[in-house]
């Protein structure tokens, strides 16, 4: 019964926190929708500025599909909350329900797209793929205007492309700076990057406030202004990458916007849609931008980033052959083995056991990091669901997958990985590591422990080689010994 209990209250607890981000999904995208339908001046229900698409979008990008009702119920009581009949309300419904649907499926399931925008073709298909889903709902939304006869037939084009434009930049501004903050940072942010960052704030607020807190002139000059903002959109998205550029991109626009309703800036000359539509698509080429440089720029950091692993990796591999090469005693080999992996390789513990045919005292043969009395517990604690024997690929064992009466045994570690020592096809023994870290054996990790274990096995077998050639030599010497012996012997008989 308890059992059962347990079970229960662990589904009821999901279900109430997926209701309750449906609700909450619902409640925010209605506030984004009032917000977005203030700037409405074609058509009641169609405005250029639409942030519900791209808090829409990042929601069940970041959160999974299942959030998609949270859209609908958004969508659907916003509608007849701002006075909109029933069958526009179910059209609206549809249609932008549909568009976010259409858009994270598509981005999740076919282009592997990564929540934190730091791959250029992600920026790409975010793009591409907000090109089509928006025009879903633009699509829907336009017919069902003109089904319900709330639109004329010759505004329709107007209607379809205002829609579009607003949904679009949805997407592309709202969306990756909710993803972009939703995620991890690609890097660490220092004080000084956060004055830095401050500075950056204060002064692309102020240029952009010149931009859009003037009134509108037709000279050349005015128009020219627009260029002011790029170079700090440049500044934002080299040095604080994808959260900088998104976060500088909804600034901008925001202030840009508040601007052109107020008749303000360069966008102002034209009507108040006419205006809008403009400064969204400049929006767009703004954030494109800013996007496209922070992603390129990660990218570019984790290149770096990897090659100085590669070559901390390769001095790493040198500094353990050259220690194995100073060691001839294979005990001492056995003890540089386990103090390098623990002093090179950022592990806690290691220990090594053999076969049997190693010349040592024992089963283990070495260890660092632990005594060896200790080895003995550790091993009935970790190596439970472990099969017997020596094992030919590597095993990677984390504390969660342990059962429950040795879980709480050995609270200081929480990875051991199991690395085979192999020669000639065969293993001999095994490296056996303990980090305190969960996820400590990533697979890059794994293949330098690999690499490190060849090199270890590589300088026992040469050490023990070494030592049957010293054997040999020794018993080669002795059987010359003998016949120098007997060859003195016959010397003698023959003089007698």
């Amino acid at each position: 019964m308890l059992a059962i209990g347990q079970v229960l209250f662990g589904r009821w607890k999901v279900s109430a926190s997926l209701l309750f981000k449906v609700v909450a999904l619902a409640a925010i995208y209605h506030l984004a929708a009032r917000l977005g339908l203030r700037m409405a001046s074609v058509q009641i229900n169609t405005s250029p500025v639409w942030p519900p698409t791209g808090i829409a979008l990042a929601a069940l990008l970041a959160f999974g599909l299942k959030l998609w009702p949270g859209v609908s119920l958004g969508v659907f009581l916003g509608s007849l909350l701002t006075g909109a009949p029933l069958s526009l309300a179910l059209g609206m419904t549809l249609g932008n329900t549909l568009e976010a649907l259409a858009g994270a499926f598509i981005l999740r399931r076919f282009l592997q797209f990564h929540n934190a925008i730091d791959r250029i073709r992600d920026v790409v298909s975010l793009a591409g793929v907000a090109l089509v889903s928006t025009a879903i709902g633009a699509t829907v939304g336009a017919s069902t205007l003109a089904l319900t006869g709330l639109s004329e037939a010759g505004s329709l084009g107007s209607i379809w492309s205002t829609w579009w434009i607003g949904d679009l930049l949805g997407a592309l501004v709202v969306a990756p700076a909710l993803l972009a903050w939703l995620t991890p940072a690609s890097f660490r942010y220092s004080t000084r990057m956060a004055v830095e960052g401050g500075a950056l704030t204060a002064l692309l607020s102020l240029t952009t406030f010149y931009v859009f807190g003037d009134r509108p002139s037709s000279s050349i000059f005015h128009q020219a202004l627009l260029y002011l903002i790029f170079p700090f959109i440049i500044w934002a998205a080299l040095r604080f990458g994808q959260r900088g550029a998104s976060a500088a991109v909804v600034l901008v626009s925001g202030i840009a916007i508040v601007g052109t309703i107020q008749g303000l800036g360069p966008f102002a000359l034209q009507s108040r849609n006419d205006g809008l539509v403009l400064l969204q698509t400049f929006t767009g080429v703004v954030s494109l931008t800013a996007l496209i440089l922070a992603a390129a720029t990660i990218e570019r950091r984790k290149a770096s980033e990897a090659l100085r692993q590669r070559a901390e990796e390769l001095v790493t591999l040198n500094e353990s052959s050259k220690a194995f090469l100073d060691n001839a005693e294979l005990p001492n080999i056995y003890s540089a083995i386990c103090q390098l992996a623990v002093t090179r390789l950022g592990l806690d513990a290691t220990w090594i056991e053999t076969d049997g045919r190693a010349a040592c005292t024992g089963e283990f043969a070495a260890a660092y990091g632990v005594p060896i009395e200790r080895i003995a517990e550790l091993k009935s604690q970790w190596e439970a669901a472990l099969p017997d024997g020596l094992p030919t690929t590597v095993q990677v064992q984390i504390s969660g997958d342990l059962p429950t009466s040795a879980s709480g045994g050995d609270e200081a570690h929480q990875a051991l990985a199991v690395v085979p020592l192999v020669f000639g096809g065969r293993p001999f023994g095994v490296l056996k590591l303990l980090s305190h870290e969960k996820q400590f054996f990533t697979p890059d990790r794994l293949l330098l422990i690999q690499s490190y274990a060849n090199l270890a096995a590589v300088a026992i077998q040469n050490s023990w080689l070494f030592e049957e050639v010293r054997r040999s030599n020794r018993q080669l010497h002795a059987l010359s010994q003998r016949l120098f012996q007997a060859q003195e012997q016959e010397r003698l008989h023959l003089s007698r």
